[in-house]
């Protein structure tokens, strides 16, 4: 069985390990290019992209999502978005839709927990709809 998961739990020991390692090198830490392989979900990426200059990976294209967000967004729209985010966590009904049945431990993955997933299909859900009605 393949198990993935967040390095979430691992960022202290590895930002030991890194800040070790720049500790060695006499160059600033905003001229050190971090590489975050295999990036997945971008918590390694996202931890360090405030001190180092960051390159990330991944196969899938979920990652490049989350990752063109969580490196190169504008906070800004973060406000922006928070009617639509408020919208989704309360008045929406949970749909299990294509990432429940294929990414969810219902699905037999561990990418997302079932209510993740089904709350993922449900945003996914009012997209189409939104983008149906012209919106």
């Amino acid at each position: 069985m393949k198990y993935l998961g967040s390095k979430t739990k691992l960022l202290g020991f590895i930002d030991s390990v890194v800040n070790e390692c720049v500790s060695t090198i006499s160059k600033p830490s905003n001229e050190i290019v971090l590489c975050d392989l295999f990036s997945g979900s971008g918590r390694v990426a996202n931890h360090f992209k405030n001190r180092f200059k960051i390159v990330a990976n991944d196969l899938e294209y979920y990652s490049y999502a989350t990752l063109e967000n969580l490196l190169n967004n504008d906070p800004s729209t973060v406000y922006e978005c928070q009617p639509i985010i408020d919208y989704m966590n309360h008045a929406m009904d949970d749909v299990e839709g294509f990432i429940f049945q294929n990414y969810s431990e219902a699905g037999g993955r561990t990418f997302f927990t079932n209510a993740n997933a089904m709350r993922i299909d449900a945003g996914v859900s009012l997209v189409y709809e939104l983008y149906g009605n012209g919106e």
